[in-house]
C-alpha cells in the first residue's frame, strides 16, 4: 500500500470525517487521489505535496506533505469535513496502524478557503506533514 492508500482507506473508515461529510465517503465516488472530477459536487481529494528526504541510514521512514482538498456546495460541510480530519489526523496523533507500518499526521497550515469554482461551490484546503514508518 502507498503512502496516499493508507490515507484514503482511514478516512474512507472514520465515522467522525463521515458525519462531517454528510455522506458515505468512498474512493472513486466521492474521495480521490491526484485529480478533482467535475462531479458529484462534494468531494475530498488528496494530494502529494513533495516532502523531506528519508533520515540518513534510516530507508523505513518517510516524510511527505499531503494536501487536502474539500468541495462542497455548502460552507460549513467543508468546514467541518477539514475539522473533522484535523481532530481525527492531528490530535489522534497515532493515524493508522497496520501490516505495512505507522503513519503519524500532523497538521501544518489552517483550514483555509482556496476559491470557490465555477459552480460556485466551495474549496478548501487542510496540509498534513506526514511520517511513514514502514516495518
Amino acid at each position: 500500500m502507498s503512502l496516499l492508500s493508507d490515507i484514503t482507506d482511514f478516512i474512507a473508515s472514520d465515522a467522525s470525517i463521515e458525519a462531517a461529510f454528510g455522506a458515505s465517503i468512498q474512493t472513486g465516488v466521492n474521495l480521490y487521489v491526484g485529480f478533482v472530477p467535475v462531479s458529484p459536487a462534494n468531494v475530498i481529494t488528496l494530494f502529494i505535496m513533495g516532502g523531506s528526504p528519508p533520515e540518513p541510514g534510516n530507508k523505513y521512514k518517510h516524510n511527505s506533505h499531503i494536501q487536502i482538498r474539500l468541495r462542497s456546495t455548502d460552507f460549513l460541510t467543508s468546514y467541518n469535513t477539514g475539522q473533522a480530519l484535523i481532530d481525527q489526523m492531528h490530535y489522534n496523533g497515532n493515524v493508522l496502524t497496520n501490516s505495512n507500518g505507522i503513519l503519524y499526521a500532523m497538521q501544518s497550515s489552517p483550514i483555509f478557503v482556496s476559491r470557490s469554482d465555477e459552480d460556485r461551490r466551495v474549496i478548501m484546503t487542510c496540509n498534513f506533514e506526514v511520517s511513514h514508518v514502514r516495518y
